[in-house]
């Protein structure tokens, strides 16, 4: 299966001319291009790909795409308006080429975890391309997409937005036959205003779907008959709910995860679970239910769930040298999952002290003090008394602190100088990326 040069003109608007011969593929980095290929020259807040066409040239690019201020093919340049517009274009139409479920996931939380778990609960279909570290925007999901070779079997793709428009930019790239909708949190408040908005946004998923597609939502979140509002095909149901097509019927807690049982089909599926995060136990319900859509048995998808572990940094387990335990969950934060996190370590059982490192929760505009305020009550609440609080917003909420650090390199310093752990006893460490808390991480897991 290959790209042809007529192929890529077409999907960029330009009268194909001229010999039309095979691609080898499609890069935007010059330093991995091989002969053959297609170098488009993407530009960014501090790169610009149109530095190094001339290596692209020399390394034995077949054509290279630039900005210009016309569509035009002039010997092995491609001119267009915009390169990451282009980029987009090339990858659809590589995309086009496979007949296989092709599944978008987005949500306001949950949506690198549910990818991970698809490529699980697909994977009785045979090999499942999924998309890597931070490949959810414009530049990631074509990167994941022209990555499609003839042995894939389906297709995981995450979807990222930071306002309206994107999700349906990115669902016309990938063009998917199945979509899911983690939940609709409060992440990128500070940008939609509303929680009502921000369902919206990701509704666009949903509304891209045509008849034929299959729009996978979550029964207990509270959009959920908005988002299903939005569909002309089918919906697929996943939750505690009763009448779901994937039932959490049960959920025991043990030591380092959870024992579950779905209902699918009057019929009862039980999986252990290798995560501690009690929103997992949904975020599965959820990838099992896209895998049985996609037709996979609903015994062979759960099945697979027993091999699912934690990414890095999402509550993910990590056991110092004093015998205690951290839950690092410090890739993102937004007030649902913060709350989340603060019950499962409530609901753990342990031998020894209970605590806390909470960093600021960001892009909440307006709602920010008010979302951290209600994040210290919800610790309150479940009875988690020794919280260090990290940054600038989340101190000022959590008046009571065992002790505030305005950034998360003083925190590990003190915990390096003054902290100590005993065997039995569990630290959770949340907050947003831009407070680099895996730096408290770090030096907790040395104790």
């Amino acid at each position: 299966m290959f790209l042809t040069i007529h192929e890529i003109l077409e999907a960029l608007s330009i009268a194909p001319s001229g010999e039309n011969f095979q691609l080898t593929g499609v890069s935007t980095d010059s330093r991995s291009l091989s002969e053959g290929m297609v170098f488009v020259a993407l530009r960014g807040e501090n790169f610009d790909g149109h530095d190094y066409v001339e290596t692209a040239l020399n390394r034995g690019a077949a054509a290279i795409v630039v900005e210009g201020p016309q569509s035009e093919f002039v010997g092995r340049t491609i001119s267009v308006p915009n390169t990451l517009v282009a980029y987009g274009r090339i990858a659809r139409v590589w995309r086009g080429k496979f007949s296989i479920p092709v599944v978008a996931v987005t949500g306001s939380v949950g949506k690198t975890t549910v990818k991970e778990m698809l490529a699980l609960t697909l994977s009785p279909l045979g090999p499942v391309l999924k998309s890597e570290k931070n490949e959810n925007n414009e530049i990631g999901v074509p990167q994941s997409l022209l990555r499609l070779n003839e042995k894939h079997r389906a297709a995981v793709i995450e979807m990222g937005m930071r306002g309206m428009g994107q999700i349906a930019y990115l669902a016309n790239i990938a063009e998917p036959n199945i979509g899911i909708v983690t939940m609709i949190g409060e992440s990128h408040i500070e940008l939609l205003g509303s929680r009502e908005a921000i369902a919206d946004a990701k509704g666009e998923l949903v509304d891209f779907l045509n008849a034929d597609g299959i729009s996978v939502l979550n029964a207990d979140d509270p959009f959920f008959r908005h988002l299903a509002a939005k569909t002309s095909g089918t919906i697929a149901s996943f939750g505690d709910s009763a009448n779901v097509d994937v039932q959490v019927t049960r959920q025991t807690r043990i030591i380092d995860g959870w024992n579950i049982v779905f209902r699918i089909d009057g019929e009862e599926h039980a999986v252990t679970l290798n995560s501690v995060a009690e929103h997992d136990v949904n975020n599965a319900a959820g990838a099992v239910a896209v895998a049985v859509a996609a037709g996979v048995s609903a015994k062979y998808a759960v099945a697979a769930l027993a091999h699912y572990a934690p990414s890095d940094m999402r509550m993910e387990l990590l056991t110092t040298a004093s015998g205690a335990t951290i839950i690092s969950d410090c890739y993102n934060a937004a007030p649902t999952s913060v709350k989340s996190a603060l019950s499962t370590l409530a609901g753990l059982e342990s031998t020894g002290r209970k605590s806390a490192f909470l960093g600021d929760m960001r892009e909440l505009g307006p709602h920010s003090a008010q979302m951290h305020q209600e994040v210290a009550a919800e610790a309150e609440r479940l009875g988690i008394k020794v919280i260090y609080s990290v940054g600038d917003l989340m101190p000022a909420a959590i008046v009571n602190s065992a002790a505030s650090f305005s950034d998360s390199t003083l925190a590990a310093e003190y915990i390096k100088e003054n902290f100590s752990l005993s065997q039995g006893d569990v630290v959770l460490v949340k907050g947003s990326r831009a407070l680099h808390l895996e730096k408290v991480v770090e030096a907790l897991v040395q104790l």
